[in-house]
């Protein structure tokens, strides 16, 4: 899978840099175009390491980090009340 990652992203650079030389684009928009297209793929690819891929382990995974949320939601502090008094 991580090679399709990298290929993915060269890919998308070759593309881009097709399009900008077709339309003239200015060298700003080919490097940020470009800079976005690995910056995704790396993304991908970190993700595709970081989170298990076994079904049972993504399950556990969801359930912890939502259950976090819903603890760390019900402990925060109302900002309209002033508790200085």
């Amino acid at each position: 899978m991580r090679g399709a990652t990298v290929a993915g992203g060269l890919g998308l650079t070759g593309l881009v840099n097709i399009l900008a030389n077709a339309i003239g684009a200015p060298w700003w928009a080919l490097v940020t175009a470009t800079m976005m297209g690995i910056l995704c793929t790396t993304l991908v690819g970190v993700v595709h390491i970081v989170i298990p891929q076994e079904s049972h382990d993504k399950v556990v995974f969801w359930n912890r980090y939502l259950l976090y949320r819903e603890r760390r939601r019900t402990r925060a502090i109302p900002r309209d009340r002033d508790y200085r008094s």
